[in-house]
Order: structure tokens, then sequence, then C-alpha cells
């Protein structure tokens, strides 16, 4: 597994410097909803739709661009069942193995991953799953991460597949101490996990704590606040993404002051990328 030591934070604007864009709707079923959730280095798009019918059905496809767009020749596969009433499509790799969360017969939403051969498998739950869960990202051997509510386990949770991009493995708590909110959202393929988690501190004027959060096996949880330069006025909310080259994006608070006497503080909500330093 990867680590991590310490990372200079940036705010970015990312600003397109090409045109060379075509804007297609790779989609032959007119609906009343789709969004796009993922896609791959081989062009297989995951979407989750609402039918025409005005009945609240919700289905989760995968299609691939070897085709012609927006006809069923781009038709991949149909990931929902049809006792599915919820199905989100949340992250895929470059194996084609998605992750979502998805019900059926008014069931409560669950974490589920699919390889393309059978059906959606839900990933359970650690300590007991009272309530909806979900899987964000998966990284190229099929591990998994996102959040779950559950009677006696934190929010935060990584898959394990026994095999790679299999179904069927291990699901673990990773939540720091005394989370009682959060989300893991993004893995690379060192195992490296980001997300967010809000901390019961009740040693603080403020008892809840919101952090960006980072997660290796050597290392277990730690606060991203705590592995960037200090008094940079950052402080990190939230971790969204990270890449095989260990940089992350997220949502943070900057706070700067003016030249007053004495000076006067601003705090803005803006977007951060962090790069590991050399």
């Amino acid at each position: 597994m990867g680590q991590l030591t310490n990372y200079m934070v940036t705010g970015c604007i990312w600003t397109f410097t090409s045109t060379n864009f075509t804007l297609t709707l790779p989609y032959g079923i007119a609906t009343n909803f789709s969004e796009f959730q993922s896609v791959n280095n081989s062009g297989v798009y995951t979407i989750q739709d609402d039918l025409t019918d005005f009945t609240a059905t919700h289905r989760t496809e995968a299609w691939t661009s070897t085709g012609s767009i927006g006809s069923y020749n781009g038709f991949f596969n149909d990931l929902s069942e049809s006792s599915d009433v919820y199905c989100y499509p949340f992250g895929i790799n470059n194996s084609g193995t998605v992750v979502g969360s998805t019900s059926g017969n008014g069931a409560v939403l669950t974490a589920f991953v699919w390889n393309g051969e059978g059906e959606p498998v839900s990933l359970g739950a650690a300590g007991g799953q009272t309530g909806y869960s979900a899987a964000y990202d998966v990284n190229s051997a099929g591990s998994a991460v996102g959040f779950q509510i559950t009677a006696s386990a934190g929010p935060l949770f990584l898959w394990t597949p026994t095999t790679n991009n299999g179904t069927s493995g291990t699901l673990t708590d990773i939540s720091p101490t005394n989370t009682w909110n959060g989300e893991a959202r993004g893995i690379n393929d060192s195992g490296i996990v980001v997300g967010w988690a809000e901390i019961w501190d009740q040693n603080s004027c403020n008892p809840s704590v919101h952090q960006a959060i980072i997660y290796d096996a050597v290392n277990g949880a730690r606060d991203l606040n705590t592995l960037i330069p200090g008094e940079t006025g950052w402080h990190l909310l939230g971790a969204l993404s990270i890449n095989n080259g260990g940089y992350i994006v997220g949502l943070g608070d900057l706070t700067t002051y003016d030249e007053s006497c004495p000076p006067i503080p601003t705090t803005e909500r803006r977007a951060f990328l962090l790069i590991p330093n050399p």
C-alpha cells in the first residue's frame, strides 16, 4: 500500500484551452430524466435514468461508444432487475466493474458491486445495516469505498474483493474514532482512500468537527488538515477524489485577512487541489 506524507495545497480554477469537444447524448430511449455518473478509459458510461411512463422506475445502465452513440448499437448492458425501484451507478473502473446503490421492492438503498456478469451483488454492511448505504468509487482491483448507516459501525467503509474485480469480499469500517457522519468518496490503485467525516469532540466548544479524511492501511484514517502546511488559512472540509499520483481534489474553507488594524478575516468556500511534496 502506498503511504502519504505532506502536501502542498492550492485553490484551483480549471480552464479548458481547447474547444475540440462534441456534446452528444449516448442514449436511445426517451426518458424524463437521465444522469451520467461515470466513464472509464474504454468509453463505457454508467447512466441513471427515469422511464417515460412517470412511474418513478429507475434503471442503471452502462453504455459503450463502440457503435452509433444515441442508438441501441451503443447499448452495453442493463444493470437493473425488474424489482429495482432505484438504482444509481456511481463508479466504474477500466475492467467494467460498476459500484453504486440500489433497492428493490421498497427496500432500503444498499451499496452494490457488478462486474458485468449475473446480477448486482450487495456489499453488505459492517455492524448491521440500519439505513442507506452506497459505494461511490472503485479502483482497478475492484476495491470499493462508500458510506453506510449501521447499528454499531462507523459510516466510512472499504470493501475489498476476494479476487480482483470479484463480487465477494470483505467490508471494513475505516471511520476515524468518534465519527458520526461521513463518506469515503475516492480510492486509487494503491488503496489510498479519501473522503470526509464529522467527528464528535466532547472537549471542543464546537462538538462536531468537519474534516477531510485520508486513509491507508499503514496509518489508518487521518485528518488531511494535519498533512498541509500550517497557517495557510485553509480548513479542508472534504476530499472527493484521489488519482494514482496521490493528487487529491475536494472542498474547503479559505480564510484571508485584510490590511486593517486589527485585520478583518474573510472566509470563502473553495475547491482545492493537494499535490504531494517530493
